[in-house]
């Protein structure tokens, strides 16, 4: 029987990360070559915001609740006096003249359809460490997030938690403020979308001025703290409820209002593992994978594949790619739930837990003992190779990075052929930490977070 890394608590999700965090820093490391209505809402967690009339539906197993249009009174008043706002700066804390590249990876996976693929991205062919944050590692580092040349992220150390936004040149700090954190907890990264970073403390959903982390709104509703939360245009997508009831919400981005919540019955949710969102249809991972309309949270169809969906969704060209715990890769088309993919790469004793990523055509997966390729036209094998991954990979340029449990930490992999195009990074040695790491490309800078550090290579 193949060991399920599906968390089903709290304190299973951070022995998942501890566990993942150990083989990160147990292994010999060395260094080498060197995203809504306009709603408003005061409720608590589980509820309806204060003054929101909802609409409460029942299909199967599944309660759907909106939020009801009501009407207000008529009145008459003077017209406001006209203002002229100035705009919000998309990149205020980060020097112009620094040189580095424009561009944005704002949340798990770069977007909301979980490609993890950037574009645009030129990886160098042999980089080499530029510098590292801070210098003695913090028990963990959950992000960062990539805003035009400046780097968020949540730092832990000794209980505190806090925002941090580096010059991605240099490492050095820009801001950093401990108050986000001072009533609420964050297991995972913040999220950018237009001047904004959000914050899933659990309790709460902040809303935070990228420029100087001051508060724009904190919601009346919460995510849950066991995945990422999902970022479009309008809304927030994630985990609601408790560990007996589960359900998928979607906030406004406008004021975290809630917009709908779908409760689930199914079986054996990983819930861990975040949403995917793409064509108006949000992609839901467990024993089953479910599809529901992202407008009003209604379900369009679902699957039963014939095992637990262990892998976030990754959408490419209107299908739905998964990993899955017995070692397969299955294809999903989003429009109506129909197989469209089944590939099954020798991956080893290990479950598919981290995201697919496409690259030009091809698929990319892990396990924590091997790593492979598939091709989407054909469904085939491309090749595999017997070193696994121990967090979400991404892809730029003709590469997939990732982060090695043994070797050098960070390592890129060549999308034609599976061989190592170079492997990088500082020997970390900070014990048993939580969080389980980010790699990525912008322009020709690489970043990764691991074992308490963030570091900057090009």
């Amino acid at each position: 029987m193949r060991p399920h890394m599906a968390i089903g608590t709290m304190e299973q999700e951070s022995d998942r990360r501890r566990f993942l965090s150990v083989v990160l820093t147990g292994a010999a490391i060395g260094v080498a070559g060197c995203s809504g209505d306009d709603g408003s809402g005061n409720g608590t967690d589980g509820g309806n915001g204060g003054g929101m009339d909802t609409t409460t539906t029942s299909n199967g197993g599944m309660t759907t609740t909106t939020a009801a249009e009501t009407t207000e009174p008529t009145t008459t008043e003077e017209p406001p006096e006209e203002t002229t706002e100035e705009p919000l700066e998309e990149t205020p804390v980060v020097d112009p003249d620094n040189d580095a590249p424009d561009g944005v990876f704002g949340q798990f996976q770069f977007d909301a359809a979980n490609t993890g693929f950037v574009p645009d991205a030129s990886v160098p062919s042999s980089p080499s460490l530029d510098w590292q944050y801070p210098e003695e590692p913090a028990d963990s580092i959950e992000g960062p997030v990539y805003v035009d040349g400046a780097l968020y992220a949540i730092v832990r150390a000794d209980e505190t938690r806090t925002m941090v936004a580096l010059d991605a040149i240099t490492g050095e700090v820009l801001l950093e403020d401990e108050e986000v954190f001072s009533s609420v907890f964050s297991y995972f990264a913040p999220a950018y979308l237009g001047s904004s970073l959000y914050v899933n403390g659990g309790e709460a959903i902040r809303s935070l001025s990228a420029s100087d982390f001051s508060e724009e709104w904190t919601g009346a509703q919460s995510l849950s703290s066991i995945a990422e939360m999902t970022v479009t245009d309008d809304a927030l997508y994630g985990w609601g409820g408790g560990f007996e009831e589960t359900s998928v919400r979607s906030l406004s981005r406008s004021d975290g209002s809630l917009r709908w919540e779908q409760t689930l019955t199914l079986d054996d949710l990983t819930r861990e593992r975040p949403v995917a969102v793409a064509e108006d249809t949000v992609l839901v991972p467990g024993d089953e994978l479910l599809a529901l309309d992202a407008n009003d949270g209604s379900e369009l169809w679902s699957v039963t594949a014939e095992d637990t969906i262990t892998a976030p969704p990754t959408v490419v060209d209107g299908t739905a790619y998964v990993g899955t715990e017995a070692g397969r890769v299955r294809g999903y088309d989003v429009a109506d739930g129909t197989e469209v993919l089944t590939a099954e790469p020798d991956v080893g004793i290990f479950d598919i837990e981290e995201p697919l990523v496409h690259n030009d055509g091809r698929l990319f997966g892990t396990s924590l003992s091997a790593s492979f390729a598939v091709d989407i036209a054909s469904g085939s094998v491309d090749w595999t190779l017997d070193t696994g991954f121990a967090a979400p990979p991404t892809a730029a340029d003709d590469v997939f990075l990732g982060l090695s449990p043994g070797g050098d930490p960070i390592r890129a992999v060549d999308r034609s052929d599976g061989s190592m195009a170079w492997g990088a990074g500082p020997i970390i040695s900070a014990g048993s930490m939580s969080g389980s790491g980010r790699v990525f490309a912008i322009g020709s800078l690489v970043f990764a977070a691991y074992n308490g550090v963030i570091v900057g290579l090009s």
